[in-house]
């Protein structure tokens, strides 16, 4: 019976704390916190270009935008980590990055 009393007091105090939250402005937030970030996630694939031995491949996620005059890159994913690249000169549209000791090259 005790604990019946209590959980009746105990929801008589919450309730009035919520219900004075609106919902729309909980939406907004939401909103808010989705358009900060106006990135595009791209998944390709990244190779080798070894003269010698085997050659690999590996999967990454690129964050930018392509648009049908330019591409941007902000940062790419390997293995669940964010990795730095690099652009190489001479070649267009054209970025490498090491893991795995290999260096990988891909093209966006």
């Amino acid at each position: 019976m005790k604990k019946l009393i209590y959980s009746a007091l105990l929801s008589l105090i919450i309730t009035p704390l919520f219900s004075n939250i609106n919902t729309k402005e909980i939406k907004n937030v939401f909103v808010k916190n989705y358009d900060i970030d106006e990135q595009t996630a791209y998944a390709a694939t990244a190779y080798t270009r070894n003269t010698i031995g085997e050659n690999y491949s590996i999967n990454l996620t690129i964050y930018g935008s392509s648009t049908g005059y330019s591409n941007s890159i902000s940062y790419i994913v390997v293995n669940v980590q964010r990795t730095n690249f690099y652009t190489v000169y001479g070649e267009d549209n054209t970025y490498s990055f090491s893991a795995n000791y290999q260096t990988y090259y891909f093209t966006f």
